[in-house]
């Protein structure tokens, strides 16, 4: 679907705002922390080219616990109720200089 010529292209996939994923981490109805590097990386040249809904599914739901609460801590991991957790991405492109 994107060809890269000789100067290529940078693409990053970064979390949206909103969704379950940043409901459990904190960063929503609270935007401001995931808008902010959005709109930095923006500033830097990148344009989003796709959004979607994806999700995170674990084997168990105290898998997902155990591992949110390892990476984000035990009040992320409390708010989690099944072991499939959704989560909205979107895709950033950069033309190379």
């Amino acid at each position: 679907m994107y060809e890269s010529g000789r100067n290529g292209k940078i693409f990053l996939v970064e979390n949206d705002i909103g969704g379950e994923f940043e409901v459990i981490r904190g960063r929503y109805p609270d935007i401001k922390r995931t808008k902010s590097y959005n709109d930095w990386l923006e500033s830097r040249g990148f344009r989003p080219i796709k959004r979607f809904e994806t999700y995170f599914e674990f084997d168990s739901l105290r898998e997902a616990k155990e591992i949110f609460c390892s990476i984000w801590g035990r009040l992320a991991a409390d708010k989690i109720t099944d072991k499939k957790i959704n989560q909205r991405i979107v895709i950033y492109c950069k033309e190379k200089i």
